[in-house]
């Protein structure tokens, strides 16, 4: 365990985590990473039982994107499958969920209708798209496009959205 906890304070200089810092709260036993890029702001808690390895680790994400839970779960399961098999190993575990996010918002461009990537309200991806010309949009902002339009076209192409 304290080796551990070595790795993690000595990872913050050797590795290189580009968007991606450790905090280690020795006395709660707990370990946040915070992911950020662009406006992509996500936060990985590790809470380590004082039964541990007897007890697995609780990991959570406190500050996510919105994204379908049971993808959330598979890569919360897979963190913790590959600490407990790695003898403890939390910066695998915490660069596989680097990785994950990473492969999520690869290549998602702005909506076209708040020019943001993240949405403000509900933290969504850009993922409806127009039949027509392939533009993405948060759903909040389609749907007050629509209501504020009266209409149901495509912002930039004004074909038919549905």
């Amino acid at each position: 365990m304290e080796n551990e906890i070595r790795k993690i304070e000595i990872s913050q200089v050797d590795l290189n985590t580009q968007n991606l810092t450790f905090t280690l709260f020795k006395s709660t036993k707990e370990i946040l990473a915070d992911y950020k890029q662009g406006e992509v702001e996500v936060q990985l808690r590790l809470k380590i039982p004082s039964e541990y390895p007897l007890k697995s680790i609780d990991v959570k994400c406190t500050k996510q994107i919105q994204i379908p839970e049971a993808r959330l779960r598979r890569w919360l399961l897979s963190i913790r499958k590959m600490i407990s098999s790695q003898n403890g190993d939390f910066i695998s575990g915490i660069l596989l969920w680097k990785s994950n996010i990473e492969k999520e918002v690869e290549g998602v461009e702005d909506c076209l209708i708040c020019y943001s990537t993240v949405h403000v309200i509900d933290k969504s991806l850009p993922r409806l798209a127009c039949k027509n010309c392939k533009n993405k949009f948060h759903g909040h902002c389609i749907k007050k496009w629509f209501a504020e339009s009266q209409k149901s076209k495509c912002p930039m192409c004004q074909s038919y959205f549905w």
